[in-house]
């Protein structure tokens, strides 16, 4: 992948990226759980992969967190389908 390429596709995923954090706290807030923490980075543009921190709760009960890399892919399929 060359630099301009690699540079279309980091450019893409933040786009991404800012529509994706607010759906994924809409997404917990509408099942009753109190959102912590959304955060989103690039991990790598080669396989379109996030690092990502979601952090969610309310309660001791119901209390988790989402932490590591996942595809786009991945979070597109289950925040946005």
């Amino acid at each position: 992948m060359t630099r301009e390429e690699k540079y279309q596709v980091y450019k893409a995923m933040m786009e991404m990226r800012g529509i994706l954090e607010p759906r994924i706290r809409s997404y917990y807030e509408e099942q009753g759980y109190t959102v912590y923490c959304v955060y989103l980075s690039v991990a790598d543009e080669e396989t379109r992969t996030f690092f990502v921190d979601i952090e969610v709760g309310g309660s001791p009960e119901k209390y988790f967190r989402i932490y590591g890399k996942k595809t786009a892919e991945a979070l597109r399929k289950k925040y946005l389908a």
